[in-house]
């Protein structure tokens, strides 16, 4: 019968115990971890079909010149890993050789993929890949033993429970400070600081008596959760958040990445087996985005636990799409010989607005690749995204309905027709960059960056500049958005960001202008961004924008960190502030904090109704207003000069006069001051104090 070809390019060079590499020696091959039965082995002669009078004494070959291991035969085609003796060394671990027709698999899989290197896919290119799919899975099926199965855990209802993260939660762990017990359906704890309604827990995280709860009110410290609690916890048990951000799971010691990790490691099918049945000999190797990369390290104990000696592979890159980890599954993935791949993915295609369409395709190719080296697949589905709840949910619903057929994939070509329906797109629109305005159906529209505009739509006359720039935008029209993550939410129209995270939230404001690093985003460093439904604003510099988070039109804001609120209010100067209507300020930390005010000056301050405070002394103390109406010129401790005339109008029956000090007499006038005293008015004149006389 066939057998497969050893050893894999992996295993090609054998090191010594310390550390130096083998140049001769034998190499004694054995079926099992524990190196108790010899494997038979046969000579290598470029056919499928071993002779038997080939076969190896002891089941050994020799190291060649360079201290590597020839190619040899293994027993049987299901024979995919060897255990190896060198010089009664260490036991070492021999995969075979991929499957040779893996290699035709790859450049079908090159042609599957719509359109390639990101660009969109042309009628013609979608016509083709329903036939390059069923070329594939035709390829596929001729590999010898049954196909290994496709199990969807769907991460969106079965584990998270398609609640998104919750805006404003907390990601700190709590304990109780009363015992739950089973089946109840309250929590005392410690602190339910940033624990909210919809936020899901984990308690028992990673062991078997985990449970996932979600908070459906909170009273106090008193939590009521759902569903009741299933094992009783004990007084100070650990309560913790699964959730962190928008896009990741918990990567900590006590809460959602364990959970996440045990989770798949522990899934069963109806009759009760175990999806990844695990044990010696086994590998599974996990291919994904950052949620594997980094997560995984958090969950390793948690597959050890449950998995014993599995060999447990790290095969995550942060950012990558399924388009990006199927590029790399020759050399990440097929020379392990997997016995399953655990394919997490989705994250990074919903944010960088890959079609429906091409998942599905993407996900066909990659079904069959692990299919290829005779792995089993198991897919935790994409997640609930805050921040993209309708692609992720759409997502989610796609994929279940994809793989709930048993002859997943769907490999025919009316299979797919149904999703791979082509991207409209208009020739008037402009594009540079990965993923940049894949949903594009308005027109003169320029995206320049990957992921600009990612999710624009039916909008008009936008232009982007910047990786992720108006990513989130959708109808907005005649926006001009510069910088990273500049406009990043933007739906209104009329609007110009420049500098990375400008207007970063805004959504349905119009005629906003935003210019500097985090303007009319996080204004002062207000995170709540409060620039999101107004208009007609403009914000120039370092954070500056609004103060409040009511949403205020007119307003406008010059200098870093400067701020205004209520309409039509003014702030101009590095810290200045003007944070009621009509208010104007004008001069570094100038705070105008009453209506109609002013604020002239390095730290001026006019808080009271209709108030005028400008200058400040040179000890540092700034004019400040002491009621409505005030004007304030200086202080006392302030010289005023005037080079000029000072002129009064003419006395009326009302009020024209000038006030001068009156009481005591300065202790060290000089030439010009004037002052009263109950005795009369003085003058300083030529060094002599003089009393006026008035007639």
């Amino acid at each position: 019968m066939a057998s497969r070809r050893f050893p894999d390019s992996g295993t090609r060079y054998v090191q010594r115990p310390n550390g130096d590499q083998a140049t001769n020696g034998v190499i004694t091959y054995y079926l099992d971890p524990a190196c108790q039965n010899r494997a038979p082995v046969y000579v290598e002669r470029g056919t499928d079909t071993p002779d038997p009078d080939d076969a190896l004494l002891n089941s050994s070959t020799h190291l060649d010149g360079y201290g590597g291991q020839v190619d040899f035969r293994g027993p049987t085609d299901d024979t995919d890993v060897l255990y190896a003796i060198v010089d009664n060394g260490p036991i070492i671990r021999v995969a075979a050789a991929p499957e040779p027709r893996l290699r035709s698999l790859e450049s079908a899989v090159e042609s599957l993929l719509p359109g390639g290197n990101g660009e969109a896919a042309t009628v013609a290119d979608l016509a083709s890949v329903t036939d390059e799919v069923a070329t594939l899975a035709a390829t596929v099926a001729t590999i010898p033993g049954a196909l290994p199965p496709v199990t969807y855990l769907d991460a969106y209802n079965n584990f998270f429970g398609g609640v998104p993260w919750v805006t404003g939660q907390g990601n700190t762990a709590t304990t109780l400070s009363a015992p739950a017990a089973q089946g109840a359906t309250t929590l005392t704890v410690t602190s339910a600081t940033g624990l909210l309604n919809g936020v899901l827990l984990v308690t028992g995280a990673g062991t078997a008596a985990q449970q996932l709860l979600t908070i459906t009110n909170v009273a106090s410290n008193v939590l009521t959760v759902s569903p009741a609690v299933g094992t009783a916890l004990a007084n100070g048990a650990t309560v913790a958040p699964v959730w962190t951000n928008s896009s990741h799971i918990t990567w900590d010691s006590v809460g959602g990445s364990k959970a996440y990790g045990y989770w798949v490691a522990n899934a069963k099918r109806a009759d009760g087996s175990y999806v990844i049945s695990g044990g010696p000999g086994q590998t599974v190797v996990w291919l994904g985005d950052s949620w594997t990369a980094e997560a995984l390290t958090e969950f390793n104990a948690e597959l050890d636990a449950r998995l014993g000696a599995t060999n447990v592979v790290n095969a995550g890159v942060p950012g990558n799409k399924l388009s990006q980890m199927i590029a790399r599954f020759s050399t990440d993935v097929a020379p392990l010989n997997p016995d399953y791949v655990v394919l997490e993915y989705g994250v990074n295609d919903v944010y960088q607005g890959v079609t429906a369409a091409t998942m599905a395709a993407e996900l066909e190719a990659a079904v069959a690749l692990c299919r290829s080296v005779g792995a089993a697949v198991v897919l935790p589905g994409v997640p609930p995204l805050s921040d993209y709840p309708a692609q992720s949910r759409d997502r989610n619903v796609e994929l279940r309905g994809q793989t709930a057929g048993p002859d997943f994939p769907s490999v025919t070509a009316a299979g797919l027709a149904d999703r791979l329906a082509p991207t409209p797109r208009n020739a008037s629109s402009v594009r540079f960059g990965d993923g940049a305005q894949p949903l594009a159906t308005g027109v003169n529209n320029t995206a320049v960056g990957s992921n600009a505009q990612a999710l624009l739509t039916t909008g008009v006359n936008n232009t982007a500049i910047g990786k992720d720039t108006q990513a989130k935008i959708t109808t907005t029209n005649y926006s001009t958005a510069i910088g990273q993550g500049t406009q990043f939410n933007a739906t209104g129209g009329f609007n110009t960001g420049i500098g990375a995270l400008s207007q970063f939230s805004l959504t349905s404001g119009v005629g906003n202008i935003g210019i500097g690093y985090g303007a009319q985003y996080s204004p002062a460093t207000v995170t709540a961004n409060a620039s999101t439904t107004a208009s007609y604003q403009t914000c120039i510099g370092y954070q500056a924008g609004q103060a409040g988070t009511a949403q205020d039109d007119r307003i406008t804001t010059i200098g870093y960190q400067s701020v205004a609120s209520g309409a039509a209010s003014t702030a101009v100067g590095s810290q200045s502030s003007a944070t009621v209507s009509g208010a104007s300020a004008f001069g570094a930390t100038a705070a105008a904090t009453a209506g109609n005010t002013l604020a002239l000056g390095y730290g001026a301050t006019a808080s009271h109704l209709g108030a005028v405070a400008i200058g400040r002394d040179s000890s540092g103390t700034s004019a400040v207003s002491a009621a409505n109406n005030d004007f304030v010129l200086g202080t006392a401790n302030h010289v005023v000069q005037v080079p000029g005339t000072l002129r009064l109008p003419a006395a009326t029956t009302a009020k024209s006069s000038l006030r001068i000090p009156h009481g005591a007499a300065p202790t060290s006038p000089v030439d010009g001051d004037m002052w009263t005293t109950t005795a009369g008015l003085f003058v300083r004149i030529n060094g002599v104090t003089r009393q006026v006389t008035v007639t």
